[in-house]
């Protein structure tokens, strides 16, 4: 187990790296985990029934962390959740196994809550940038997001800019809103910020975080059966679960059940899947009844519906 500094009198911070076959690359990540400024911390990894040998590789490393294993294969979500379970900290960091933490990513993200929490309580997020990079964790240019503080619901459900690896909570929050959902294999983190940002407060820390590498490996939003559920249940959850939000977060609903039938449909396209295109842009069609007269989706529609 990770030992925290005895004489620092700052809280502990609970690490929390699930992985799943990637035993090389879930090496860098602990290592990154495990250097960082910020001292008082403990690192907690959750093999989730890996067959490549990750659980018995990172034993014999004897590295200073706690090392746990799922049985049975529970996806992101569930090894998320089993790493809270036996975390000890006030604070929890979530980093994905393939991706790399910068040294004093931690600690940024600590100092900038550390100041809000001081002025409100319901300051409960710190959040900062992640890197793109290609395999060997080299930068690489992409379009850059737009970050934003304070009540940021209805950014989080237009344009999420919050990413796994670069965020900082309350251990206290995670528990209140249940942890990450499990049935869920594609928007798990998205449902995760939603829920809590209806009622807590993000801040954004000008500073890259973390390096997100771009790999052609499995990620599990490559598992397009998981994926391409019947409905949508991020949303359905989210709004079964408030319903007395603002009217201005009511006004997008329409919105997002179109743009993520849409998204479903899209990937159902390039998966070769005709019967669930048709599925998801039909299912768009009543929130967004334009898309019916959208020439490239509804050509889309015709060749699957012939291909069904």
């Amino acid at each position: 187990m990770t030992k925290p500094h005895q004489n620092d009198k700052r809280p502990l911070i609970s690490i929390i790296i699930p992985v799943h076959n990637r035993k090389d690359y879930a090496q860098v990540a602990i290592k990154t985990a495990l250097r960082q400024s910020y001292p008082n911390i403990e690192v907690i990894v959750v093999d989730d029934a890996s067959d490549d040998g990750t659980y018995d590789t990172l034993k014999a490393l004897h590295l200073p962390i706690v090392l746990l294993q799922n049985k049975q294969n529970k996806g992101p979500s569930g090894a998320r959740n089993a790493g809270i379970k036996a975390s000890g900290g006030d604070y929890l960091f979530f980093l994905d196994s393939d991706d790399a933490l910068e040294a004093n990513g931690v600690e940024n993200l600590y100092n900038g809550l550390q100041e809000k929490e001081q002025q409100d309580p319901l300051w409960g997020v710190a959040y900062g940038k992640r890197q793109t990079c290609d395999t060997h964790l080299k930068p690489v240019q992409v379009k850059q997001k737009k970050y934003y503080t304070g009540s940021i619901l209805p950014y989080l459900l237009q344009d999420n800019p919050v990413r796994t690896g670069t965020y900082l909570i309350r251990k206290n929050i995670v528990q209140e809103v249940g942890g990450f959902l499990e049935e869920l294999h594609d928007h798990e983190d998205f449902l995760f910020y939603c829920l809590i940002a209806v009622k807590y407060k993000f801040t954004f820390i000008d500073q890259y975080i973390s390096k997100f590498r771009r790999h052609t490996g499995d990620r599990a939003r490559h598992n397009y059966q998981k994926i391409l559920n019947p409905e949508i249940i991020h949303l359905d959850y989210f709004f079964e679960k408030n319903k007395t939000l603002e009217p201005e977060i009511l006004r997008l609903k329409n919105k997002l059940y179109a743009n993520e039938h849409l998204r479903m449909a899209k990937i159902a396209w390039r998966a070769s899947l005709p019967k669930e295109y048709v599925f998801h842009w039909k299912k768009a069609l009543p929130y967004k009844p334009s898309y019916l007269f959208h020439p490239k989706y509804t050509f889309r529609a015709v060749i699957s519906a012939l291909r069904v």
